[in-house]
């Protein structure tokens, strides 16, 4: 008897381990973490692109000395690359503000995807997600449903869910947890992750909608940045990185609550292996 327990037990175990998440789960956050790579990838080359576009005046200079048969294209050229390096130059004193600009716009842009591209595969294939009631309630338009493809209907009852809890005007990650909640997929975020979230959602909106100028709104929204109306919101790559590993903390945090919707235990990355307890 106690023989045969042992063996369940450890039966158990080995069934335990071998749990995974499906595929379906996963994807939309490998196609996250794959456009986050190449967008650090894209920077890092802008970045040292730019850095050796700074020194090609000074070669172009020193290979022309003494020519007097210079055509004028070559002229030209030369010209066009000394105003690109002045202006590169300013770029690489400032810390490339304008390239860490677009990339955090890029990187929202991609958070917000992510949660709403998830979202729609859970409705697609979590059984009863469709049935809670915050989606039983929305009112949908039937021709507007109709005309949208197949893989495209459950995005589509996910934007309508999005307006109907007013998430486009909550900020940061309060306008993602709302949208969780109705699955039971809502939980308690890092304070540090969530501030700095909300801070690059905020810096978001004044760089797309505010010519990247700070206004009131924005002064009293982020007081711990220290800028006042009309400032600009120079983003560097101390910014950029922080608002990059938030975005990957918060992406963890919610694969681990999909883990624990599915049985499975938290991921220990100390040890690599599922957290016991």
């Amino acid at each position: 008897m106690k023989g045969g327990q042992k063996t369940k037990g450890k039966s158990s175990k080995a069934a335990e381990s071998k749990k995974e998440l499906p595929g379906w789960a996963t994807e939309t956050f490998m196609r996250f973490r794959d456009h986050l790579d190449q967008s650090v990838r894209l920077l890092t080359l802008s970045v040292h692109g730019i850095s050796v576009l700074v020194e090609l005046p000074e070669l172009d200079d020193i290979l022309a000395e003494g020519k007097t048969d210079e055509d004028e294209e070559h002229k030209r050229r030369r010209e066009q690359t000394r105003e690109a390096a002045a202006l590169a130059r300013a770029e690489v004193e400032q810390g490339f503000p304008l390239l860490h600009s677009q990339a955090v716009v890029s990187l929202w842009s991609s958070l917000e995807d992510c949660i709403r591209t998830f979202l729609a595969k859970w409705l697609a294939n979590e059984p009863g997600a469709k049935q809670v009631d915050a989606v039983g309630k929305l009112k949908i338009t039937v021709g507007d449903y109709e005309a949208q493809d197949d893989d495209e209907r459950d995005l589509y009852l996910i934007e309508l869910l999005e307006r109907d809890k007013q998430s486009p005007r909550r900020s940061g990650v309060s306008r993602f947890e709302s949208m969780l909640e109705p699955f039971g997929l809502a939980g308690a975020v890092d304070d540090d992750v969530a501030k700095t979230l909300f801070e690059m959602h905020q810096v978001r909106h004044v760089l797309v909608h505010r010519a990247g100028l700070a206004d009131r709104r924005f002064a009293a929204a982020c007081p711990w940045l220290g800028l006042s109306a009309g400032e600009p919101v120079v983003i560097r790559e101390e910014e950029f990185g922080r608002y990059m590993r938030a975005s990957v903390r918060y992406i963890v945090e919610l694969i681990q609550r999909i883990r624990g919707h599915f049985g499975m235990r938290r991921f220990d990355f100390e040890k690599g292996t599922e957290k016991r307890g």
